[in-house]
């Protein structure tokens, strides 16, 4: 539902209403909201972006204004409002204040969303395990494997295990996970707003009688890092206000960045190698 609403018609409205003020690496960019998980972080990816990669504060303003503009939409739309009036925690209140720009925390924006989604999902975790729990076919002993996907993280869990007349069942839980990239918020200091991608692969094979040699199952994950491309930086200053009035030592500074020679430039120990010529400027699409 939020790809469809909002997601699809956002990347659509930005690049007919400024496809020619962003500049190329933010609409690279934009094209990847789709991988982020969970879903609801989007405007914190999309606000992380637009720091690093649009120096314009007017644009970096119009592209939010249309992410809200289609967010009440959304908002608005009877799915959400129907699920408003059985669901015990305000949906669309939370839905408010995860998605809208306009309504976001002054601080710890991404740390209350995670909380608020576990709240509605009724769980302490991103596992989905607990809901495996509820299944008809668990609680009646018909099924051995409860398998759920799409999107969600890979994991095995196990759930129950039965003993009587002589037979033994063991009932465990698996997440097939996904088979795209994800880009998932950085835990050091998610003020910064910032996200590592990886793409990933699950494979789950489940057996019957001696397919292999009796064992029920074999699962296989991988995650498969990218290199970090390097986008334009740019320095970003507050506006003048009254409070801050100009100075003839800062008049001068403008939205660019700043040539510092006096100050020596070190790579930290850890430092990536950049990419070989030709494969830095490739976009999200390639």
């Amino acid at each position: 539902m939020i790809v469809l609403e909002l997601l699809n018609r956002f990347g659509a409205n930005v690049t007919r209403q400024l496809g020619d003020d962003l500049p190329s690496s933010a609409l690279a960019g934009l094209r990847e909201i789709d991988n982020i998980r969970p879903l609801l972080l989007i405007p914190v990816w999309i606000e992380g972006l637009l720091e690093r990669c649009c120096p314009q504060p007017a644009i970096r303003n119009e592209v939010k204004k249309i992410w809200d503009e289609l967010a009440d939409e959304f908002l608005e739309h009877p799915f959400v409002q129907h699920r408003d009036t059985w669901c015990p925690v305000d949906i669309v209140d939370g839905l408010q204040k995860a998605l809208k720009f306009s309504r976001r925390l002054s601080v710890g924006w991404a740390s209350w969303i995670a909380q608020w989604i576990a709240e509605l999902r009724g769980a302490s975790s991103n596992s989905f395990y607990q809901h495996a729990l509820t299944e008809q076919d668990f609680r009646n002993r018909r099924a051995k494997h409860i398998v759920y996907g799409h999107t969600h993280h890979a994991e095995m869990v196990p759930l129950d295990a039965s003993y009587a007349d002589g037979y033994v069942l063991y009932q465990t839980y698996f997440n097939s996970g996904t088979w795209r990239r994800v880009h998932t918020q950085t835990q050091f200091a998610p003020r910064e707003h910032e996200f590592i991608a990886v793409d990933t692969m699950t494979y789950l094979a489940f057996f019957k009688d001696d397919e292999r040699r009796g064992r029920p199952y074999e699962t296989w994950t991988g995650t498969l890092g990218l290199h970090p491309f390097t986008t334009p930086k740019y320095r970003v200053d507050q506006a003048q206000s009254k409070e801050f009035p100009a100075t003839e030592h800062h008049a001068h500074v403008s939205s660019q960045p700043l040539s510092t020679p006096s100050v020596p430039v070190r790579a930290p120990h850890f430092a990536v190698p950049l990419a070989p010529t030709g494969v830095a400027s490739r976009t999200a699409d390639d």
